[in-house]
């Protein structure tokens, strides 16, 4: 399997990057803020659909598409050849203008000139092969692992940190796993709805046993496939 187009419009630092790619291996060299990292963060987000960067989504816009344009929106698009043939990832994030009516901005300056407007909305899309799909139909088309001064968390970091690893990682392998994510967090969800109806007495006592058997089974298939993985790594 390998990436072998990218098409990338306002993302980050990229106005527009079209960029082949043949199979083999790459070094991208650059001075500092020239968009190495983004680069890579671009390739990663068309892999998981997920920013391992901190932050809201809207931050993955260019910023020049922020104040510029009516309908401002980040596209990414990935041509990925495998055994299996040839498919097209496409993820879309789109947003509302920070520019005010009348055409003045509703922010002062650009990033680190004076206070930055709030975030506004965004929205994301997908695609596959030019159909409009889950976020989770795309995981595992592309599999890419990033591992950036950010990541050393995984190492030194909580817990938390090497499991949201794991589950990137794991997601992109199984789809099977991908929906036992989702899955349980969805019951985890229920559950601690459930949890605050019964601490204003509005809930039933008896359905807390239903949701912990749910979460138990949900939680059972993570486990499970995580242990597993660990056990190859250290193999």
């Amino acid at each position: 399997m390998h990436l072998s187009h990218l098409s990338l419009a306002n993302v980050r630092s990229f106005r527009r990057l079209e960029l082949d790619l043949e199979p083999g291996s790459y070094v991208v060299v650059g001075e500092n803020a020239e968009g190495k990292s983004n680069l890579l963060e671009a390739i990663a987000l068309l892999a998981t659909t997920r920013s391992q960067r901190p932050g809201a989504d809207v931050e993955l816009i260019s910023w020049t598409a922020l104040r510029e344009e009516p309908l401002p929106a980040a596209r990414l698009a990935g041509r990925v050849e495998s055994a299996r043939g040839s498919d097209t990832v496409e993820m879309s994030i789109a947003a509302r203008a920070l520019s005010a009516p009348g055409g003045s901005a509703a922010g002062a300056g650009a990033p680190g000139e004076g206070v930055d407007p709030a975030p506004p909305p965004t929205g994301r899309r997908f695609r596959l092969n030019g159909v409009a799909r889950r976020a989770s139909d795309l995981v595992g088309t592309l599999r890419a692992v990033l591992f950036s001064a950010a990541d050393l968390g995984v190492v030194a970091g909580p817990p938390a940190a090497r499991r949201r690893y794991l589950d990137l990682t794991l997601s992109q392998l199984d789809g099977r796993y991908v929906r036992a994510a989702q899955r349980y967090a969805r019951v985890l969800q229920q559950r601690n709805s459930l949890l605050r109806r019964l601490a204003e007495r509005r809930g039933r006592p008896d359905e807390l046993d239903f949701w912990d058997e749910e979460l138990a089974q949900a939680g059972s298939v993570l486990l499970a496939d995580r242990a597993r993985s660990i056990d190859q790594l250290a193999a």
